[in-house]
């Protein structure tokens, strides 16, 4: 699931190069997390609608953060500093039409992701201050 994420970083981060959009290398987590988290609140939405795991206001984004967190700082520390480089060289390993798939899905999912970081900030946001009052 993780190689998934990190071709579709790399997808989107191989259009916007070829277009001159100014993506950075070091932008690597921020994208993969985003995606993890649109991914986990659809696949949660999903079973959801299917009544199989039931989600209140309140408590549906903390499990969903939390894997995302711990993912995130178990592949930062595996990887390190040399993720982008990493992540570009398996890419590159990949058929020409397996890239073109990964540049689609990541354009197509990139505005889905910071959509969904905008919701959970507003969410989160609405909860705090409602905790404040």
């Amino acid at each position: 699931m993780i190689s998934f994420f990190r071709n579709l970083y790399a997808g989107f981060f191989s259009f916007s190069e070829a277009k001159n959009w100014g993506v950075s290398k070091q932008n690597v987590s921020v994208y993969i997390s985003a995606l993890r988290i649109a991914c986990y609140i659809g696949i949660m939405m999903v079973l959801h609608l299917c009544q199989v795991y039931s989600v209140d206001y309140y408590s549906k984004w903390i499990p969903i953060i939390a894997i995302v967190v711990i993912e995130t700082l178990l592949s930062n520390f595996i990887s390190g500093a040399k993720k982008h480089d990493m992540i570009m060289e398996k890419f590159s390993a990949l058929s020409p039409q397996a890239k073109k798939t990964y540049q689609v899905l990541g354009l197509a999912l990139t505005p889905i992701a910071f959509s969904a970081l905008l919701i959970i900030m507003t969410v989160f946001r609405d909860v705090f201050l409602k905790a404040n009052y």
